[in-house]
Formats: structure tokens, C-alpha cells, sequence
């Protein structure tokens, strides 16, 4: 089947109109993410339709994957109204009213979220609203950074988490000056054209070398693959594992990753690696031996032991970076 966007926008109104026979409670549904954005939304030949399901009470589930094809599967969120009772403070939230800002309605028939939307959308790119957004999340990493200065025992796996949370959080400020978000799959191929438009390509390098990657080359990475895949299907086997690593995600990442490997740049493919790999990490038994990946891949990336506690100054430095690019895109603007 040849994938194409059009493809996948008529797969996702067709199942809005499919849902909202069965599911009375529905209040609107919205799309999102690369099927929503301009461009290709595929990648290594797989693609997934990104909707929101806006229910008016209680949703019976957070998150629900739904296999279309083999390259092809709907990833769904179920969110509950009064998540959006807030409507001047989501214009200002650096992850929801990017969303909110650009996604396609595909079914809204009392118009909530057309007022919603129309709310979001006033004054969005007001460069004080731009900096709010920005600046919250570079406050967030700070914070985590802070955090790390009273830390003394051995460095884990949730002291790993949360330094990526810092890192998440410092790129997302970038990307809030471009009026954007990261996803996971696309997450440095975007970061490198927000710096680019920033004119600031220092910023990508420096992402590079805070996640372990900078030295990396197509032949470090393909080996990982292997592992990889064989823990994410170990996942797959549990009694319960989380929606993001669904079986019939494999080939999402996977496919992804082979696209990466033969592209001329292939570290591209450690954020999404990095990420998968620390949920399975937190999913599988300590004992289990698909647990060797996750602690080999985060060695290599110099994020475990000894070796991790050389980047919370590194991320200090990144963060100051940013707060100054921030400061002078800010003077810039007249803010």
C-alpha cells in the first residue's frame, strides 16, 4: 500500500466519523501531529495518525493503538473536558497550545473547540506569549538542574529520566520560539531546523553531545538495533506494558531507525532509541535479559555510572545558552 498524507487524512476523518457512532459521549476530536503538519508525514515507509478524543466525561482509557497495517496504526489520547476548562492559560502552555493552535478539527459539533481554538489562536505569536512558553520550560529545566546540586548517591535509571526531562524541556524552549513542538520520532530532525532558524546550529551540536551522541557514526548505532528490537518485543510479551510500546509499534521505531542508519545523519535516531529504550528498562524485571540493552546503550552514550555526573555541568552551560538566546531574541522583539 503506498502511503501517502492525503492517504492517512482521509483514514483519520473517516474513523472521527466511524467513533462518534459508537461512542455517544464524544465531544470533538482533533488531529494532530505529522499527518496534521505540512510535509511527509512518513518515515522509513511507516506513519501513525495522531488524534485526540475529547470525551465529555471519564474516558475509559488514556491511550489506545490501533492496527491498520503493518506500517500504518492510529495512536489515540482520550482526553476529558474539563482538561480544557482553562481556555486563557492554554494560549500559554508550551506543549498543549501549540497543539491546540494547529490541529485540524475533525469533529466538534457544539463548537467547544472552535471556541477553544479561536482562543489559543489570538495573539498566539504575540512575541510575549511566544517568551512565556519558552521561558517556562527553560525554568522547568532549571529547575531539574538545581535539583542534581544536592544529589549524592549513585545515579539510576530515575536520575537518568529526569536529566532527559531537563533536556526535553531546555530544546522545547527553542522550539516554542519557532511556535513548535518536538516529537519523539522527529525530535532532533526538528531541533536542527529550529536552531537553523534561529542561527544558532551551536544549539544542535550541543544537544548532540548532552545526549552522548556526538561521536557516534552509522556503524556504532547499527549494532544497537538488534538488542533493541528483541527487548521491545520482550516488552510486548509482559502481561501489561505501556500503549507507547505497543507490539504494533515495532516497526514504527524500527523502520525509522533503518531510514536513520542510511541517511547522512544517522545519530537522528537516538533520541527516539533513548526514549523507547528507558520505558523498557522501567517495564522489564531487573533480571531479565533483555536489561542489558538499555544499561549497554546508556554506557555507550556515557548516561550511566560515574560518567553521568560529567554531564549535569555540560547541562548547566546548555541551559545558560539557551537563557541567553532566549534573552536576545526577547530584546530583539521589543520584549
Amino acid at each position: 500500500m503506498r502511503i501517502t498524507r492525503q492517504t492517512l487524512l482521509k483514514i483519520a476523518e473517516d474513523t472521527a466519523a466511524q467513533r462518534v457512532k459508537t461512542h455517544r459521549d464524544l465531544l470533538a476530536i482533533y488531529l494532530t501531529g505529522s499527518v496534521n503538519r505540512e510535509g511527509d508525514p512518513v518515515v522509513g515507509g511507516t506513519a501513525d495518525i495522531d488524534l485526540v478524543f475529547l470525551h465529555e466525561y471519564e474516558a475509559s482509557q488514556e491511550r489506545e493503538i490501533v492496527r491498520l497495517t503493518e506500517d500504518i496504526h492510529l495512536d489515540i489520547l482520550h482526553h476529558t473536558r474539563r482538561e480544557y476548562n482553562q481556555v486563557r492559560e492554554l494560549r500559554t502552555h508550551p506543549k498543549i497550545g501549540p497543539v491546540i493552535y494547529g490541529c485540524q478539527i475533525l469533529y466538534d459539533p457544539r463548537h467547544f473547540l472552535d471556541f477553544i481554538q479561536a482562543s489559543v489562536r489570538a495573539h498566539f505569536f504575540r512575541a510575549d506569549n511566544v517568551l512565556q512558553r519558552a521561558r517556562t520550560q527553560l525554568a522547568s529545566a532549571r529547575q531539574i538542574w538545581f535539583a542534581f546540586q544536592f544529589y549524592e548517591a549513585q545515579p539510576g535509571l530515575e536520575e537518568v529520566r529526569r536529566y532527559l526531562d531537563a533536556v526535553t524541556d531546555a530544546t522545547g524552549a527553542v522550539a516554542s520560539l519557532g511556535g513548535g513542538t518536538l516529537s519523539e520520532r522527529r525530535y532532533l530532525t526538528s531541533f536542527f531546523d529550529y536552531a537553523q532558524q534561529l542561527e544558532k546550529p551551536g544549539l544542535f551540536a550541543g544537544l548532540a553531545g548532552l545526549l552522548g551522541a556526538n561521536t557516534l557514526h552509522a556503524q556504532d548505532l547499527r549494532p544497537m538495533l538488534a538488542d533493541w528490537e528483541l527487548s521491545f518485543s520482550a516488552v510486548g510479551q509482559m502481561p501489561q506494558y505501556p500503549q507507547q510500546l505497543h507490539p504494533y509499534r515495532l516497526n514504527y521505531y524500527k523502520k525509522a531507525f533503518l531510514a536513520s542508519l542510511d541517511s547522512d545523519r544517522p545519530i537522528e535516531m537516538v533520541w527516539p532509541m533513548l526514549m523507547t529504550g528507558l520505558d523498557m528498562m522501567e517495564i522489564l524485571p531487573k533480571n531479565h535479559p533483555s536489561q542489558a540493552f538499555g544499561e549497554n546503550m546508556l554506557t555507550r552514550l556515557g548516561l550511566w555510572g560515574d560518567s553521568f555526573r560529567e554531564r549535569i555541568p555540560a547541562l548547566d552551560a546548555y541551559l545558560d545558552v539557551i537563557d541567553e538566546t532566549l534573552e536576545n531574541w526577547g530584546k530583539h522583539q521589543g520584549v
